[in-house]
């Protein structure tokens, strides 16, 4: 249930878009959920489930790589479930008992992956988990023909959970086209930004955030 869509002057608040009509992070990620395809790991009294959801009129037939990791990026577990989804319909499978983190770990999460989807599951909240540090690299792209434009690519050294670039600290103007993304040590992730003018990466990466910085 979404309680408000739009915040009607600038505040803090559980609006998705806020009074200046830039898409918040609520907006990506209610956009993510509702999609026609999504994966998602939810703890049953059975234990772990993945779910692949299909909410498109077109059958699904997918790879889902389950990867149970350490925080600092070690992989302790892996497997490749062969998967297919009917058009309208939701393929519930247990996550084998090998790639389940332990109970309340601080130190292992589990994360699935299929067709440039991505659920990640912590079993303890934020604040327990043995973050690392977070180090990534960010490099500025210009868009051609789009001076007002600029792709922002950061790629991870270590876990970076939820990163998010707050582009209105760039500009009054300046939007992001995305919301939280996780990133795994040596990935890469592309946020167009749109409205910025000229910045530099000193600034960009001061707009940068994640769980484990504040």
């Amino acid at each position: 249930m979404v309680w408000q869509l739009n915040d009607c002057w600038p505040v803090s608040s559980w609006a998705a878009i806020d009074g200046d009509g830039r898409l918040k992070p609520l907006y990506h990620e209610l956009r993510r959920v509702y999609a026609d395809r999504l994966l998602t790991i939810q703890p049953e009294t059975g234990g772990l489930v993945l779910a692949v959801v299909n909410q498109s009129a077109d059958r699904w037939r997918t790879a889902v790589a389950l990867r149970r990791l350490e925080a600092d990026g070690a992989v302790a577990g892996e497997a490749v479930l062969d998967v297919v989804a009917e058009p309208r319909s939701v393929v519930r499978l247990a996550v084998p008992a090998g790639l389940v983190p332990a109970e309340r770990s601080p130190k292992e999460f589990l994360v699935a992956d299929a067709d440039g989807l991505r659920a990640v599951h912590f079993t303890v909240p934020d604040k327990e988990f043995a973050y690392p540090e977070p180090r990534f690299d960010v490099r500025l792209e210009p868009v051609p023909g789009q001076s007002d434009r600029v792709d922002v690519v950061v790629t991870a050294q270590t876990l970076v959970r939820d990163l998010l670039l707050q582009a209105d600290r760039l500009g009054p103007e300046a939007s992001a086209d995305c919301g939280l993304r996780t990133l795994l040590p040596g990935e890469e992730t592309r946020i167009r930004v749109s409205g910025c003018g000229g910045v530099d990466v000193d600034a960009v990466r001061a707009a940068l955030f994640s769980v484990d910085v504040v």
